[in-house]
């Protein structure tokens, strides 16, 4: 029993001046180190807008914590606090937390730009004593989003606030705009038409027409309010070429040859035409047209017309010798743009010649001229 007695006395004073030795070691520690969590950070990951802020708390580890971002420019954290300030610019960001121990957790920061608020549907065309469900949708934005209407003196429904669904009154036609506002503030508008049929067809008073040509355009079942029509870009349309103007609902024509496309837009959302009218404009039409006939050894027949519009390949002849069937004698490549005359030299005596001539445009003639409004019958007897 002495023996045990002096083992622990001897150790003893052996442990003093071993602890008292160490600066940084107290038992304090040794009993929290064998209890404590590891390290980490909370939020592990934060989504944020540019300048928005989180704060990041240190968990477990030794308490006393010191919070940095570790890329510069990443945004700015309070030291102490771990309150944090995405930057301005988008991108992926680290922030860390540092214990008392000096042992290291870090948590991510992704900072993206909110979407655009828009609306879908920009614009809906709804039938009047229609059955279907027309709803508008939020896209981007914050939530909570509120649907508004405002349709004037027309009355022509109601939308629901929260989930966008429009209901037409079933009794007034017209148009109205649907105003989206999300949780910030920002609006977008769309708009609705309400109308007998369910649709808006643009069609002309004449089409095709030719070169220079005035036509009304027509918008069916009834012109829209705020109704205008613009140019639409489209592929038989060449660019950089004048294809004439519109002046109200009228479209005067250019010397362009070829395909107009004319859309009809409401003024308020001019993205997406309500309807888009094809308009065909060919060869403007010769005139004067005139034939003379000489008789003798050198019988000929010389033809000649009137013709003031540029943008065409030539001419086109035709000849018939019955009234209903006409070839032609010559084209384009014999009769220039610039030819106003043509003579004809392949007769046979004592024949009667009916002729008419075309502007032409392109090789598939498509688009070239009526004939001259009136065939010339020529003897050469």
């Amino acid at each position: 029993m002495r023996t045990k007695r002096i083992a622990i006395f001897i150790i003893l004073p052996l442990l003093v001046p071993l602890l008292s030795g160490c600066d940084n070691f107290a038992l304090s520690d040794v009993f929290y180190r064998s209890t404590e969590l590891p390290l980490g950070i909370h939020p592990a990951a934060a989504a944020l807008r540019p300048g928005s802020t989180v704060t990041f708390t240190g968990v477990g580890g030794a308490p006393e914590y010191e919070y940095r971002v570790v890329e510069p420019g990443g945004g700015a954290i309070d030291p102490a606090t771990g309150d944090y300030q995405a930057p301005s610019i988008e991108g992926e960001f680290t922030v860390e937390v540092i214990d008392r121990a000096g042992d290291s957790s870090i948590g991510f920061v992704f900072v993206a730009a909110a979407k655009e608020l828009a609306i879908d549907p920009t614009r809906m065309i709804v039938e009047l004593n229609g059955n279907e469900t027309h709803e508008f949708t939020a896209i981007g934005g914050e939530a909570p989003y509120t649907f508004e209407l405002e349709d004037g003196d027309d009355e022509i429904g109601e939308i629901d606030e929260q989930d966008g669904i429009f209901t037409p009154d079933g009794e007034n036609t017209g148009s109205g705009t649907v105003i989206l506002t999300d949780g910030r503030g920002s609006s977008v508008e769309a708009r609705v038409y309400v109308v007998e049929d369910g649709e808006f067809t643009l069609t002309a008073q004449r089409n095709p027409i030719q070169q220079q040509d005035s036509v009304q355009l027509i918008p069916e079942p009834t012109e829209p309010e705020n109704a205008v029509y613009l140019f639409v870009e489209h592929e038989p349309h060449p660019e950089n070429v004048d294809p004439g103007s519109i002046d109200g609902d009228t479209f005067e024509a250019s010397d362009y040859i070829g395909v107009v496309a004319i859309g009809l837009f409401d003024s308020n959302t001019e993205d997406e035409p309500l309807d888009t009218l094809y308009l065909t404009v060919r060869a403007a039409t010769p005139t004067d047209f005139s034939a003379t006939g000489e008789t003798g050894s050198n019988q000929t027949i010389d033809l000649a017309w009137s013709h003031d519009y540029d943008g065409h390949d030539g001419f086109r002849i035709e000849r018939s010798t019955d009234g209903g069937t006409f070839d032609e004698i010559a084209g384009p490549g014999t009769v220039g743009p610039e030819d106003r005359s043509y003579t004809d030299t392949r007769l046979t005596p004592n024949t009667l010649y009916e002729y008419r001539v075309y502007a032409a445009a392109g090789e598939d003639q498509e688009y070239d001229s009526s004939p001259t409004p009136s065939r010339i019958a020529v003897s050469n007897q």
